[in-house]
Parts: C-alpha cells; sequence; structure tokens
C-alpha cells in the first residue's frame, strides 16, 4: 500500500509542478484584465429558464452574430447582428463597454449603451482557457414567454478569441 502512495506522490508532483505554478515557482499566475484582450466572437450565447430548464434559447444558433474587440485596459467595442426571427426586424447595432475583473472567476461586462435582452449589464463566473472564454451568470432575467414580464434566467455564454 505504501509503494502505491509513494508512486501517486511521483506521478502526481511533477504533475502539478508544471501546471500549477508560474515561471519562478512561486505560485500560480493570477489573471488581470490584459488578460481579455483581443478579438473576440460569440460561439453560444444561452438563456435558460431558472425554474423550468426545460425552456432554453440559444441565440446564435438562431443567427445572431456577436464580436467584440477588447484591449488591454479592459474596455471595448463589438457589433451584433440580431435576426427578424427574434426581435421582428433585422437589427445590426454597434456596442461598447468595458470588462472589470472582480475576482480571479468572476468579471462584471458592462454594456454601453446597454440593449435589451442581450447586452445588459451581468456579473459572470468565468473560465478563461487560452482563446477561450466561458461565462455563466445564475443571477439575470428574461422574458421568455414575450408577455412584458422577464423570469428568472441563467445565461451561458462562450466567447472564442481569433
Amino acid at each position: 500500500m505504501r509503494s502505491l502512495q509513494v508512486l501517486g506522490l511521483c506521478v502526481m508532483f511533477p504533475i502539478a509542478a508544471l501546471t500549477g505554478c508560474d515561471d519562478d515557482g512561486a505560485g500560480p499566475d493570477l489573471l488581470t484584465i490584459a488578460d481579455f484582450a483581443g478579438s473576440w466572437e460569440a460561439t453560444t450565447y444561452r438563456l435558460t429558464h431558472a425554474q423550468i430548464p426545460a425552456i432554453t434559447l440559444e441565440v446564435i444558433s438562431l443567427g445572431v452574430t456577436l464580436e467584440m474587440d477588447a484591449n488591454a485596459s479592459g474596455t471595448f467595442t463589438g457589433s451584433a447582428f440580431i435576426p427578424a426571427v427574434l426581435v421582428g426586424q433585422d437589427l445590426d447595432l454597434d456596442f461598447q463597454g468595458a470588462f472589470s475583473l472582480v475576482g480571479q472567476d468572476t468579471v462584471v461586462i458592462n454594456f454601453n449603451p446597454e440593449i435589451p435582452p442581450f447586452l445588459t449589464q451581468t456579473r459572470a463566473a468565468f473560465q478563461l482557457a487560452g482563446n477561450v472564454l466561458t461565462m455563466t451568470d445564475q443571477d439575470t432575467t428574461f422574458d421568455f414567454d414575450g408577455d412584458g414580464t422577464e423570469e428568472p434566467a441563467i445565461f451561458e455564454g462562450t466567447l472564442v478569441r481569433n
């Protein structure tokens, strides 16, 4: 049994050393707002009813496009296309805004102007892995049934850096 524990440590230690520390071995690299710099394209943008998970809307698959260019200070400019099937007429929108890190796993995205229902301020948990940014906001709303009243929703999005 002891030899298995030693073997496990011999395998785990090099993996941890390679993946968990920065170049000087002092610890993991911390993300900064500059890590969000680049040209991004949304590949998923999903809203799910928080109380009825079977009700979901994935707008990229319905023809929405969302692209943005972010600089090292966290500000961004972008454009979106929303097809008539979602809003009654085709819309081409330009926007700007800023990313603000709240922590190593949470970001606030401010859009200016806000363009409801798709481009509004959100505080989202995120994961940045190379050129893929995934975000989840468990505390948002969306009018799923079009009755003018917003229902609790979960937002999930994926952006890919070009």
